[in-house]
């Protein structure tokens, strides 16, 4: 396995270390460093879409929702959010449209995924 990604709904977290680069069949012919290692110790753990999320979350409005989780959240995402969002996010505005038809559901998710930075410790272990 190349990577291993811990995902929840439009959340990731990428954990790896050793670069290698892959490329990605594009118009703009683009190639993607993606970061691997199998040594828990040497795993980066990115949170920071996380909080990026968030942030657009409580900044977002019925009348500006895409725009603010396109610029808050999407274009500052980690190389894991911008293939996951690729994937299952697709574009800002069904985005949007799932977070405001399923808010019951992130507001329950708020606290657990913000204190993920707590949990370093286990992840590594089930590395």
């Amino acid at each position: 396995m190349l990577h291993r990604v811990l995902a929840a709904t439009s959340f990731v977290v990428l954990i790896g270390c050793k670069t290698i680069e892959v490329g990605i069949h594009q118009e703009d012919q683009e190639v993607q460093t993606i970061v691997v290692t199998t040594d828990p110790n040497e795993a980066k753990i990115f949170t920071s879409d996380i909080d990026n999320f968030w942030r657009a979350y409580n900044e977002a409005t019925p009348q500006n929702d895409s725009i603010v989780y396109r610029d808050f959240y999407l274009e500052r995402g980690s190389p894991g959010l911008k293939g996951f969002s690729k994937l299952k996010i697709a574009n800002p505005t069904y985005l949007a449209i799932r977070v405001e038809n399923r808010a019951k559901y992130y507001a329950s998710i708020r606290s657990s995924t913000l204190a993920i930075r707590t949990k370093e410790e286990k992840i590594r272990e089930s590395f």
